[in-house]
């Protein structure tokens, strides 16, 4: 499946499960952002890198609703996103292992916990989000129009706060606050331990999305042949 394709046609029993396994692909990941500023946080000497940190990771943790005061306050944005692809099919919250149980946790925190490479996550973490939003609504738009979901069942509080904050041309923006994150470290930015960072947490998400497909595409087989 691929973002550029229609949905498949499941059958009804399959559609739970389909959305189910969507929802593992970004699960831990969505989690993972959490974790990474909250990790920064603890590292970082500098104070206002720190608070900075600090605050996108209990925004992470629904923390700081732009409503104030709202129901899903204290509702973490991973399973938030749960929420919202569940909706789809009117399912109950998807019965899931806590984040830090899956593999991807274990592979993406293989590696040495300094600043530079919590940082590099953080970075690399918020400049794929505004990509990450786009899919969601794309995806809630295909699955909308292809099952005849009214709009007033889907949770979309996730999606709707994240159009607002994930973007590059308001200072309130997350990746605009990383500046503040960045420039202790300006002159340690791009070195090998920060791009070594990167790259494993390229490979770590890649290796987890694989095998999230792999069981996508055995589902949509085995519905499409039944």
């Amino acid at each position: 499946m691929s973002i550029q394709n229609d949905l498949p046609s499941l059958n009804e029993g399959d559609k739970s499960a389909f959305l189910q396994l969507i929802v593992e692909g970004f699960f831990p990941i969505s989690y993972y952002s959490h974790y990474s500023f909250k990790q920064f946080a603890m590292l970082t000497p500098h104070p206002e890198a720190k608070a900075t940190a600090q605050f996108i990771s209990d925004t992470e943790a629904g923390l700081h609703p732009l409503l104030g005061d709202v129901p899903y306050k204290g509702i973490p944005h991973y399973k938030q996103i749960s929420l919202m692809l569940a909706s789809l099919n009117q399912d109950p919250l998807y019965d899931l292992p806590h984040p830090e149980k899956y593999a991807f946790f274990t592979a993406a925190n293989a590696i040495d916990k300094t600043e530079i490479q919590a940082l590099a996550y953080c970075n690399l973490i918020e400049h794929t989000a505004v990509w990450v939003i786009h899919y969601y609504q794309e995806f809630l738009s295909k699955w909308q129009s292809k099952y005849k979901v009214p709009s007033n069942t889907i949770f979309r509080v996730y999606l709707d706060e994240h159009n607002l904050t994930e973007g590059d041309d308001a200072e309130d923006q997350h990746i605009n606050m990383l500046n503040k994150m960045n420039d202790p470290y300006s002159k340690l930015i791009g070195n090998e331990d920060y791009l070594q960072a990167i790259d494993h947490l390229n490979k770590s998400a890649s290796t987890h999305f694989d095998d999230i497909m792999a069981k996508i595409d055995a589902l949509t087989q085995k519905s499409f042949a039944a």
